[in-house]
């Protein structure tokens, strides 16, 4: 850790630290226009940045935010006129921030997202993400701030790109800081515990949350995560959910709102608060006194290892139930397999990954290792097995499973949670390739107990390769905590021997280094009969010994009920509420063995069209449309009574937060994949349009994240959909609809600067005689606010955006219906 980095965390430990408060509220009631650039009001009026800064100062900032939160190149490039000027925009943000600082007031040069959606939800590459971020840190960088802070993130795939690109340009502090809805999760479906245990296993000094909501919503997430943090923590609240007074946006919250929570964000571990939307220097200069009163709390964390997936975290630990880790994502010893990844068909990892999500386990191993000559293969079949297994099995974190480390990068870049690596040996040289990646993408180590001589036969020589081991992983940084150990078994056909010197492997590990241990179970039984009769036994002989997982086959229903009953008689099943939710009640079912590898299970045609919906399997669905059409099923019937239910119940998973956004866009490209293949064989009326939608961010306002998956959704439920982007002024919104005979408008907002605007063109439009229904939403829209402005309607996400358009569509046909009209 360099010096700078010292120097903060030792500050952190002395006192609590308060940022700043808003740049866009301050900037709002100095003249920024609604749909102005900020930047773009930095370069007219410096002095006003400067000012707003010096105001933060004398009202006791110690962190001052420079005004570079949209300053990237790609949100640049939203504003031609800011496009070229990227560098010197970012260069006077920190000029001005450090000629209005005090005396030890840091300056921290602020990041904000991108705007864009990361394949293969969107458009954008990793890279081309890291590389927009690398080029704005670079100009930031050449003026020397004090640290680097990381705002309203909502994906993580997001943070790590940018965390990655500061840490090529720059080796001081760095805040790292995700948004959440009122639901307690991000735009993306992670909850607070998941975005703490992804976020802080980055290179990173502090994790936080900022936006979106006021201080007691916020307070509730660090109270979930505050037993498992190990790194200090920041907040910066918003002044609660804003609201229209006319066409002015007000926040509800007030500086007491804030200061009355500030004790409970201390106990929890925060050492650096601040404000977000809504609040200016009152709001700082009300807090500090309580703030600079108390001392930085950092309570002990709980000893658990945590792995995480985008939506759940997994954790490990001695008190804690035994951990089930998939093993069917692997072809070794599988001809058929193998055969299918060499010809990048994903059909088996597919299956097996729902299959073992289904069946339980707690965590999916993926290998996609099959040889040949070839050096790039494993590293792209990686790269798609990720993705595939996402796609169906959202919730369990991954173990990337490869001797290459080209493949384990591949496959970490895709996964959006904490993986674990599988795995480094007590070999030099993948010690110095594999703890690298672990460190640069956040993940977890599983330490294999094997060297250049091979397998150790004695507990003794296993211990020596666990101290290497655990010696690499202390000197590159990573945790203790995020260690684990394959203790490694040879089979006891040929060394009777080998199952007590794991047992006592297992015991001396935990007793010597505190770290986790797992085990691949199966290799014990090789070259005996009855094989699950020696593994089951073997597992319950290893959980005694205190291991804390196994890499197994989790659809070997014996397997499952030995370790489901082993958390009962070693107390690592509370209330045995795992048990009796496998067992209670139930007889115990028929055990049934795995599919072949390679052989798809007997499912009828309707079945595989609603799991190829539901599970968003984009390369299969056209062909399971053809062959239902060719086996004589009715196109409509396709439609209406496979495709749409399917569609319905990915919209009630999500209502249920089962699902998440990833997977609802998914199931809408599908379904859309679906439709171009059904389509043409529709009778007219049916292939029609359901109705005619205009859908734009309005002016001012560059986001359309949310507006590109409602366009998504809606297309996919037979709305034809105009889109016209963002930043679009209402002459263009209301002339296109005239033309286009459009039945709905959905506008969509980001920002409170930028919600009046739909305001004005919903008034513009009855002004004018538009018969269209309008539909309105974004992040910081509310329903009260849609009824305020006039709208027809309000969706607070796509499902419900679409369930909208459904409605209106009804009321605008009823109405045209009574006046006489043809819709």
């Amino acid at each position: 850790m360099n010096y700078a980095r010292q120097s903060f965390a030792s500050r952190l430990r002395k006192e609590v630290l308060l940022l700043d408060g808003a740049m866009g509220t301050m900037l709002q009631a100095r003249g920024l226009s609604p749909g102005e650039a900020p930047e773009a009001f930095m370069l007219s009026r410096p002095d006003v940045i400067r000012d707003i800064h010096r105001a933060y100062v004398d009202a006791g900032a110690d962190i001052l935010i420079t005004a570079t939160f949209g300053a990237s190149p790609m949100r640049l490039a939203d504003h031609p006129d800011l496009a070229g000027r990227m560098r010197e925009i970012n260069r006077l943000a920190v000029r001005l921030a450090r000629e209005a600082a005090g005396p030890g007031t840091l300056v921290a040069a602020g990041l904000g997202p991108s705007g864009k959606l990361i394949a293969p939800l969107g458009e954008t590459s990793f890279d081309e993400v890291r590389r927009n971020y690398e080029r704005q840190v670079e100009a930031l960088v050449s003026m020397d701030p004090d640290l680097f802070i990381v705002e309203t993130v909502f994906e993580l795939r997001e943070m790590k790109a940018i965390v990655q690109a500061i840490r090529r340009h720059y080796e001081g502090p760095v805040i790292a800081q995700l948004t959440f809805q009122e639901d307690g999760r991000t735009f993306y479906g992670t909850d607070a515990l998941t975005a703490l245990t992804v976020v802080e296993a980055l290179d990173v000094d502090v994790v936080g949350a900022n936006c979106s909501v006021g201080p007691a919503k916020l307070l509730e997430l660090f109270q979930e995560m505050a037993p498992y943090a190990v790194k200090p923590l920041s907040v910066e609240p918003n002044a609660g959910l804003p609201v229209r007074q006319g066409d002015r946006t007000v926040f509800p919250g007030s500086p007491r709102d804030l200061m009355d929570c500030v004790p409970g964000f201390v106990s929890c571990g925060v050492s650096i608060i601040g404000g977000c939307c809504g609040t200016d220097e009152t709001y700082i200069r009300t807090i500090r006194p309580v703030v600079k009163s108390m001392r930085p709390e950092r309570p002990d964390p709980l000893p658990v290892t945590r792995l995480a997936s985008g939506t759940r975290t997994i954790l490990f630990g001695r008190e804690l139930p035994f951990r089930l880790i998939g093993e069917r994502i692997n072809p070794s010893g599988r001809k058929a397999f193998r055969a299918e990844l060499k010809e990048g068909s994903m059909a088996t990892v597919r299956r097996e990954a729902a299959d073992q999500a289904q069946a339980g386990a707690d965590v999916l191993d993926v290998n996609v290792g099959v040889g040949g000559a070839d050096a790039d293969l494993e590293a792209r079949l990686m790269a798609a097995a990720v993705r595939t297994v996402l796609e169906v099995a959202p919730g369990p974190p991954l173990s990337i499973d490869s001797a290459d480390p080209a493949a384990l990068e591949a496959g970490l870049a895709e996964a959006p949670g904490k993986c674990l690596i599988n795995s480094v040996t007590g070999e030099r040289d993948k010690i110095l390739r594999v703890l690298p990646l672990a460190r640069k993408w956040g993940a977890a180590v599983l330490g294999l107990l094997v060297d250049e001589k091979g397998v150790p036969k004695t507990v003794e020589e296993r211990i020596r390769i666990a101290e290497t081991i655990v010696a690499a992983c202390d000197e590159a940084g990573i945790p203790r905590r995020d260690l684990f150990i394959d203790c490694v078994c040879l089979p006891v056909s040929a060394a009777p021997d080998q199952a007590r010197a794991t047992m006592r492997t297992i015991q001396e590990i935990r007793k010597r280094f505190h770290v986790r241990t797992l085990l691949g179970l199966s290799n014990v039984s090789f070259g005996l009969p009855r094989r699950d009769l020696v593994n089951r036994t073997f597992l319950a002989m290893a959980m005694e010994a205190g291991l804390d997982g196994a890499i197994l086959n989790p659809l070997d229903r014996n397997l499952v009920e030995t370790a489901s009953a082993g958390n009962v008689l070693l107390q690592r099943d509370p209330q045995f509420s795992t048990y009796i939710r496998l067992f209670g009640g139930a007889p115990a079912p028929a055990r049934k063995a795995p599919a072949p590898a390679g052989e798809e299970k007997e499912v009828s045609l309707e079945e595989a069209l609603e799991r190829a919906v539901i599970e968003g399997d984009r390369e299969k669905i056209q062909d399971l449309v053809r062959r239902a059409v060719d086996s004589g099923l009715d196109p409509m019937d396709i439609n209406s009574r496979i495709l749409v239910p399917a569609m319905e119940e990915v919209g009630r998973r999500f209502n249920d937060k089962i699902f998440f956004l990833p997977q609802v866009i998914l199931a809408a490209e599908t379904m859309q994949k679906a439709f171009q293949v059904l389509k043409p064989l529709l009778p007219k009326e049916e292939g029609s349009s359901k109705g005619k939608v205009i859908l734009a961010t309005v002016k001012g306002d560059v986001h359309d994240i949310g507006k590109n998956i409602l366009a998504a959704v809606l297309e996919n439920h037979g709305f034809e959909v105009i889109d016209l982007g963002k930043n679009v002024d209402r002459d263009t919104i209301l002339s296109r609809a005239f033309k286009e005979e459009a039945h709905l408008v959905a506008l969509s907002a980001l920002m409170t600067t930028t919600m009046v605007e739909m305001k004005r063109v919903i008034a513009e439009a009855r002004k004018r005689g538009l018969p269209a229904r309008f539909l309105v939403g974004g992040a910081v829209v509310t329903r009260a606010f849609a009824e305020e402005i006039g709208a027809d309607g309000y969706g607070r996400d796509a499902m419900e955006g679409l369930a909208q358009a459904d409605r209106l569509m009804e009321s605008f046909r009823s109405d045209e219906s009574d006046r006489g009209g043809v819709a």
